[in-house]
């Protein structure tokens, strides 16, 4: 349906392979909602045609074709097709000279890639719009693992970066889930009793089978729960728990009848008052804790935000930065240091939170940036991995040129932004003929 032709020579343009993925219920199980991965990385795709690069798409995978609006993108906007079709000359089948893909297409070998092309991941980020971007991969696998506490502190603004903390803050939950209302007028939680307000251990659960604590844990989450149970209970130290609000209802089903037997177990031993299930909001949640405890979960972020102590017992990008207490070998001996020698959480812990948070705005996608800030973030980890790469302008045409498609499948809506979906229902039908579905 499509052929590329070589224009010519062109040293500084560039072929870009973009696997896209698709999915309105990423974010809120429960209600359609725009998915930045899609929103932002079609912006980047059309800017980059732009400026005269080659875009690519990857149509391999699950990436290329959940909820088809990616493939609809691809023959909307003429983009080549990757892998090619073979129908092509030799000189049309060059290999990419990056590619951008969703993490589960390498993490789980969803498609084959091309060999030694510099490939960064992305995934939804932590926070609302944004899409976190990594030239390694996600959680224990992140190319800045290692490197990240030191990178943070580089050319910092405190000034600057209090004062974007500030305004997201009172924008609202910056969450990227709805957390409801559950506060009282001082933002307390407000199904948590006030006596142990400031003095209790606070868990927000995961997907007990995510890939982030399959792949990445010591440990389940179950394993997690019972022993934080345990040390609350010896200690005295009330347990608040706050499930996953993006479980399924057999997942909630399960974390909540596991966590009503830690609760019967409690009765035995005349502790029953020790644990509270909470729906409130994360933030409001954490800033009225004594600890927050989690395996990876991206709550870790939702700390950062509100600058309180957190212990890890799973790799993440964070686990090695002073931001967070990180114990993977032992639930209850990370409780106990953290207790007795971390609190009260110090100012140096504090600084580094913020760096973290700022260093992570500066580097992730959003749908709020331009496309040009947007480029600017995937050259930059791009160029971890090929400091020659370049998505700047380019001095002459795009590297690769598509004929025209057929008048039957264009899709285009003339002069607007572009609307896949829209433009999926003006494709032009021929009598009662069924439409053909790819």
């Amino acid at each position: 349906r499509r052929c590329r032709v070589l224009v010519g020579s062109m040293a500084r343009a560039l072929v870009v392979l973009i696997g896209f993925v698709y999915n309105p219920l990423s974010i809120v199980k429960d209600r359609e909602t725009v998915d930045p991965r899609y929103e932002v990385l079609s912006r980047v795709a059309t800017e980059l045609r732009r400026r005269g690069h080659g875009v690519m798409v990857l149509t391999e995978g699950h990436g290329a074709y959940k909820r088809r609006k990616p493939y609809v993108l691809l023959r909307d906007r003429e983009f080549g097709e990757w892998p090619s079709s073979g129908r092509e000359n030799a000189a049309a089948r060059t290999t990419p000279d990056c590619a951008v893909v969703w993490w589960a297409t390498v993490e789980q070998g969803l498609a084959a890639l091309p060999a030694h092309t510099p490939t960064v991941v992305y995934e939804n980020g932590f926070t609302r719009g944004d899409v976190v971007v990594d030239p390694g991969g996600l959680l224990g696998r992140s190319h800045y693992l290692r490197t990240l506490n030191a990178r943070v502190q580089e050319a910092y603004d405190d000034a600057a970066c209090r004062v974007f903390i500030a305004t997201r803050v009172r924008a609202g939950h910056w969450s990227k889930r709805p957390q409801g209302d559950g506060v009282n007028n001082n933002d307390v939680p407000a199904d948590v009793p006030a006596a142990i307000l400031g003095t209790y251990v606070f868990v927000p659960t995961q997907k007990s089978n995510d890939l982030s604590v399959a792949k990445f844990s010591n440990i389940t989450l179950f394993a997690l729960l019972e022993q934080a149970a345990m040390f609350c209970t010896e200690r005295r130290v009330p347990l608040v728990v706050k499930i996953h609000p993006h479980v399924d209802d057999a997942e909630r089903a399960l974390q909540t009848t596991f966590l009503e037997r830690l609760r019967r177990g409690e009765d035995a031993s005349s502790s029953s008052s020790l644990l509270y299930l909470s729906t409130a909001p994360i933030d409001a949640l954490m800033r009225n804790a004594r600890l927050t405890l989690t395996l990876n979960g991206g709550t870790i972020v939702d700390n950062l935000y509100t600058e309180t102590p957190v212990l890890t017992t799973a790799l993440s990008l964070f686990a090695l930065t002073d931001a967070v207490l990180y114990d993977p070998a032992n639930v209850t001996r990370g409780l106990q240091q953290a207790v007795d020698a971390e609190l009260p959480w110090s100012d140096a812990r504090r600084l580094r939170q913020r760096q973290v948070v700022c260093w992570l705005a500066r580097r992730s996608l959003n749908v709020d940036k331009s496309a040009q800030e947007n480029i600017d973030v995937l050259q930059a980890h791009l160029q971890e991995l090929n400091a020659s790469i370049d998505l700047g302008d380019v001095d002459v045409g795009p590297r690769y040129e598509s004929h025209p498609l057929p008048e039957k499948y264009r899709y285009r809506v003339g002069g607007e932004p572009h609307h896949p979906q829209r433009a999926l229902l003006q494709r032009p039908q021929r009598g009662r003929r069924r439409r053909r579905v790819i």
